[in-house]
């Protein structure tokens, strides 16, 4: 009788100068496992060949002296206007935290319009142009 026999799928193991995680915990490690397509674990090299135990893996270098940071997915995202929403003034119906602080709304027509006079009287250049974004004339009430 024959046993069958269980292959382990191959996991190849990226090391890299670093890896930023995001994860509180682990903030950083020196090796990523992957099979296929998926990442399967994030550690040291050494923590990740201890927990490998007789598993095979191949190590592949072309990381070993470069920073690896997150990536991120959003279908829907348009890097040119996401970069020029947040170097903007944003007047908005309704309050928006963004990372350089809390954009307060403005709810009818006369705050917006306070808020765009303020906003250009700040600019440090008078001749630079005023970019603002949020104004939604169908939402504000006159």
């Amino acid at each position: 009788m024959v046993e069958a026999v269980e292959t382990l799928p191959e996991i190849i193991l990226y090391p890299a100068k670093e890896i930023v995680t995001l994860d509180p915990a682990k903030p950083t490690v020196q090796a990523v496992a992957v099979v296929g397509d998926r990442i399967i674990e994030t550690e040291s090299l050494d923590e990740f060949k201890a927990a490998a135990g007789k598993q095979s893996y191949t190590v592949n270098n072309p990381f070993a002296d470069q920073v690896i940071v997150p990536g991120f997915i959003a279908q829907h995202d348009h890097p040119l206007l996401a970069a020029l929403t947040m170097t903007s003034e944003i007047i908005s119906i309704e309050d928006l935290v963004l990372p350089k602080g809390t954009s307060k709304a403005a709810k009818n027509h006369e705050e917006y319009l306070a808020r765009l006079k303020a906003a250009n009287t700040a600019l440090k250049d008078p001749d630079a142009p005023l970019i603002s974004w949020g104004y939604t004339n169908t939402s504000m009430v006159r």
